[in-house]
């Protein structure tokens, strides 16, 4: 996290920001699977961050698409969603994140400029009724520098308990992601990144361990 966004943060959110990313930092490390602490982990970014929703991809083991992998929001329950597959030839806000490694921050999903090379999804919106506006995407990047997956965060709020409004009027002044959760959930997708790196070395060792010495052949 660069010195400049310590700067400009006050004491308390300074102590929650360090405490959280020292909790997640000490859970990767002592857990064997990253994978099942994904979900946590979202759900602190959305805390840290005052975000309604988030979700998080990982590339398929055959590198074609991206999991669903997690998926929450405040407004409406995803205890049932459905795990689908983005094809990476699909132009979409994730893929478009994933293939350039790049920081995507949009202040209204809904007001794209036509030439961008990537669309909003709207199925979720128009299956649960709500109205997406802000969103960040932040690509998870491995040590050799290839992209494993995004995370994401949906409508910026004034505080965390506040309830995603209905009214468009209200929608169309809501906030954005700043630079400061930019920096934040940079954070995040670092430590995701180092996470499930960990966990596949771990299982690689594992699986060497389990495997028998080969026999000698005697004359």
């Amino acid at each position: 996290m660069s010195s400049d966004t310590l700067k400009k943060l006050n004491k308390n959110e300074l102590v929650e920001c360090l405490d959280t990313l020292e909790s997640i930092a000490l859970d990767l490390m002592s857990s064997k699977d990253a994978r099942t602490l994904l979900p946590g982990i979202v759900q602190k970014a959305m805390d840290l961050l005052i975000a309604d929703g988030g979700s998080l991809y990982l590339l398929s083991e055959d590198k074609l698409s991206m999991q669903f992998e997690v998926l929450k929001n405040q407004s409406f329950s995803t205890k049932h969603f459905e795990t689908l597959n983005i094809s990476l030839e699909e132009k979409s806000l994730a893929t478009f994140c994933f293939h350039n490694k790049e920081v995507i921050n949009i202040d209204d999903v809904y007001l794209l400029d036509p030439s961008f090379d990537f669309k909003f999804n709207a199925r979720l919106d128009s299956l649960h009724n709500y109205h997406t506006k802000s969103m960040l995407s932040v690509p998870l990047i491995n040590s050799q520098d290839e992209a494993i997956g995004v995370i994401q965060l949906i409508n910026k709020k004034n505080f965390y308990s506040e309830e995603w409004p209905n009214e468009y009027q209200e929608i169309s002044n809501s906030l954005s992601f700043t630079q400061m959760d930019i920096n934040l959930l940079e954070r995040f997708a670092k430590l995701i990144s180092i996470g499930l790196e960990n966990s596949k070395s771990h299982v690689v060792h594992e699986l060497e361990e389990e495997t028998p010495p080969p026999l000698l052949k005697i004359a």
